[in-house]
């Protein structure tokens, strides 16, 4: 059994194709031409979500655009606060290397003048020693040679000394050192007779010396040079002994 209903018109503006419903076992049959105004209906939406989406499509990107050229002009301007630092950096660090160099100059000039005057301090300090040296040093000459007893020989006049009492210390022809240490011993023979002559230290010889003929005049003279190094105590006792000595011999004695 067919059923038919009748032909729905809308007021639109538009007469559409009536929907034939034929109900036969509850199929619905629809024509090509309304198959068609569905495509075209579903075409229109389709354009419509298009061109909603390409409208948000268009307004993010836009968006995006924007956001990007804020954050490039950002970028810019902390790039440019940047330049702006290091340039200060730079100066700050010229700035303190130009303080640090001339820290480092003044501190030369001050080790420079602490070292002359250590140096003038080390050398009015070695002047000073020099001079302590040289006032503990012991020395005499004396001459006027005789025979004092049996064969040691004294000399009688003093003609210099330094730091030494030469009568306490050169008696009857002996010396005793009042200052222990290095001693030269020094004595120029003069005799009219060739003979041996010694320098003892405690009675034992360190030194010997023969006369040798020497131009006179008058009388022939002979003489005999005398020296030696010796290390001397206090209780050390020096001699020059020989057979005979004229007046004109000497003996100097120098503490090194």
């Amino acid at each position: 059994m067919q059923v038919y209903e009748d032909t729905i018109t809308y007021k639109d503006g538009h007469t559409y194709e009536p929907i034939k419903i034929v109900k036969k076992e509850n199929n619905v049959i629809i024509s090509w031409k309304q198959w068609f105004i569905i495509f075209i209906l579903m075409l229109v939406v389709s354009l419509v979500y298009s061109c909603i989406g390409l409208t948000v499509t268009y307004f993010t990107l836009h968006s995006l655009i924007d956001l990007k050229m804020v954050n490039m002009d950002r970028r810019i301007d902390e790039l440019s606060e940047s330049n702006t630092s290091i340039a200060e950096i730079f100066k700050k660090m010229v700035r303190e290397n130009s303080e640090r160099d001339a820290n480092f100059k003044r501190k030369i000039e001050y080790l420079e003048g602490q070292i002359t005057e250590l140096e003038e301090s080390l050398y009015l300090s070695s002047e000073q020693n020099n001079v302590t040296r040289l006032s503990q040093k012991v020395g005499f000459t004396s001459c006027g040679g005789e025979i004092a007893s049996e064969s040691r020989i004294k000399f009688t006049l003093l003609r210099s000394s330094h730091g030494i009492n030469v009568s306490s210390s050169y008696d009857e022809g002996r010396f005793s050192p009042n200052k222990a240490g290095f001693y030269l011993v020094l004595s120029n023979i003069l005799s009219s007779s060739q003979d041996g002559y010694f320098i003892r230290k405690n009675g034992k010889e360190i030194a010997r010396a023969w006369t040798h003929y020497s131009d006179s005049h008058v009388t022939p003279r002979y003489t005999a040079p005398l020296a030696a190094f010796m290390q001397l105590s206090l209780n050390d006792v020096i001699t020059i002994e020989g057979t005979s000595v004229d007046f004109s011999s000497c003996l100097t004695i120098v503490q090194l």
